[in-house]
């Protein structure tokens, strides 16, 4: 979470959008963001 404060909130909710699109790659895409 400390990453997605830092690019900001508006980054965040985009991420979570992303994920929210994608079915298959909606945990990766989750893993990913909280690795990054």
């Amino acid at each position: 979470m400390a990453a997605g404060c830092r690019d900001g909130p508006g980054q965040e909710k985009y991420r979570l959008v992303v994920v929210g699109g994608g079915g298959v790659g909606k945990s990766a895409l989750t893993i990913q963001f909280i690795q990054v």
